[in-house]
């Protein structure tokens, strides 16, 4: 059986061995000072030990105000997308009844196309010979 000290000895061993696993070093760049937060006129670049839960803990707050953030751009974007879709929406619209205009002005912009032709030849005609010659010569 164990003693007390024997105990004492393993839990500051683990203890030890735990703490000596989850500590790295960390090249650090410091820019700001970190009592006022005012910048720093050069940056200090140095290396120091860094035990990961503590580090964790201590920029928990950084990462959960970047969380928002993004949160906050990725709200932004899709707003901003489905404005686009609805402009595009519009735009599909309107170019969908120009199209419209068109098919429905392709006979009479023949037509007119013809007794162009004839006018430039000198000749005159009838409006039923107009439209005997645009029907005949263009069908459909």
């Amino acid at each position: 059986m164990l003693s007390k000290s024997d105990k004492e000895w393993i839990k500051n061993t683990f203890d030890e061995q735990i703490v000596k696993a989850l500590t790295v070093k960390v090249n650090v760049v410091q820019k700001r000072d970190p009592k006022t937060g005012v910048p720093l006129k050069t940056e200090k670049h140095f290396t120091e030990d860094v035990f990961l839960p503590h580090h964790w803990v201590e920029f928990l707050p950084f990462y959960e105000q970047s969380i928002v953030a993004m949160e906050e751009v990725t709200e932004q974007a899709r707003n901003r997308s489905k404005s686009g879709l609805d402009q595009l929406k519009e735009l599909q619209t309107k170019v969908d009844a120009i199209g419209q205009l068109y098919i429905t002005l392709e006979k009479p912009l023949k037509a007119l196309a013809a007794f162009s032709d004839v006018i430039q030849d000198n000749r005159k005609l009838t409006m039923n010979e107009h439209l005997d010659l645009v029907y005949e010569s263009n069908p459909g």
